[in-house]
């Protein structure tokens, strides 16, 4: 009995690529789609031989029909100060980081001394960073604690976390989740 070949065609989409560039023109965190992306496509195709109405062999090719083209995003890098009024008056701020992790500290602590990373005295109103997202010495306002600067990095601090610090921990901190506001040089 001679062989049956069976073939199937289908046309599969070939998701577009996000590219970002810097826009020193644009507010601070903002995106703007410069150019929209578009999918483009491919051909399968693919033969099946069956000898004695069993599967035998199978070979698949494709082949790209439509190219697909890129989606340009433009990201902001302008800091536009903003102004928030807090327990401490209104302050002025840059950016608005949501969605970190806030525990505390003091000196007493596993691993922890008078002193910080960058040789300030170690209490309240210092704050470990991770400082690839903060970085060190920067003046901060954090909700629910207040006026602080980044100057001390810990062992777990590490992306979007933060050690809050105090002279001495007396229960005035619970773990949770906070947003930090990057002051203005002004404050």
């Amino acid at each position: 009995m001679p062989p049956n070949l069976a073939l199937a065609k289908n046309i599969v989409p070939i998701p577009f690529a996000v590219e970002y560039q810097d826009d020193p023109a644009s507010e601070l965190d903002s995106e703007t789609i410069k150019v929209t992306g578009i999918n483009g496509e491919k051909e399968v195709t693919t033969v099946t031989t069956y000898y004695d109405e069993q599967e035998f062999d199978q070979i698949t090719t494709e082949k790209v029909t439509k190219t697909p083209q890129n989606q340009l995003v433009l990201r902001g890098t302008k800091p536009v100060p903003k102004t928030i009024a807090t327990e401490h008056g209104v302050i002025t701020y840059l950016q608005k980081l949501t969605g970190f992790w806030a525990t505390s500290y003091d000196s007493t602590c596993p691993g922890c001394g008078s002193f910080t990373f960058t040789g300030m005295k170690q209490g309240f109103g210092v704050v470990a960073v991770d400082p690839t997202v903060i970085p060190l010495y920067t003046k901060l306002y954090i909700p629910g604690y207040g006026l602080a600067v980044a100057g001390d990095i810990g062992g777990a601090v590490k992306g979007k976390r933060l050690d809050l610090g105090y002279d001495s921990l007396m229960g005035q901190w619970a773990a949770r989740y906070v947003d930090v506001y990057i002051l203005a040089p002004e404050n």
